[in-house]
């Protein structure tokens, strides 16, 4: 059987790339445009979801997380994809280096006040694939609002698509 961390990690690149084929559709003013879910804009999502993919990162190497992003930062999407791209493949590498069991831990580093402390690996593993995959969800939402087609980036999608 295929590492499952390995397989949401692929997931959630191939989902994201999916997505931004679809986004590099829209206008620069589409692009920002106010369509408030958790996030006013598709853009402001997206730099969400990079933003946290980052943090997570660092926490998952034990280093103390990146300021978050601002999305005034990052005005197009070619802004957003090229460093974002570069921290889905370091997640992806990273859990492909662990040697994981379900007893397996991290060290999570102290932050905002909080002490250092161990935790099951697969717990911030799961959770920050999954964190990517519900604001998907949202961006389909605002993509619909905008009268585009999100993809169908379902988890059984990729695994048929990768095979």
């Amino acid at each position: 059987m295929a590492d499952p961390f390995v397989q949401w990690y692929g997931h959630k690149l191939w989902a994201h790339d999916l997505y931004c084929q679809e986004i590099a559709t829209l206008t620069p003013e589409r692009f920002t445009q106010d369509t408030w879910s958790s996030y006013p804009s598709i853009r402001d999502t997206m730099v969400h979801i990079f933003s946290a993919d980052g943090r997570w990162l660092d926490r998952f190497r034990g280093e103390p997380p990146r300021a978050a992003l601002q999305p005034a930062d990052y005005p197009y999407l070619e802004d957003i994809r090229a460093t974002w791209r570069e921290i889905e493949e370091a997640q992806l590498a990273f859990v492909r280096q662990l040697s994981l069991g379900m007893a397996a831990t991290i060290t999570m580093p102290a932050e905002n006040g909080q002490d250092s402390h161990v935790i099951p690996a697969w717990v911030p593993l799961y959770h920050a694939a999954h964190h990517a995959g519900y604001h998907r969800g949202q961006l389909a939402t605002m993509l619909r609002q905008l009268g585009h087609r999100p993809p169908a980036t379902d988890f059984l999608d990729y695994l048929v698509a990768t095979r």
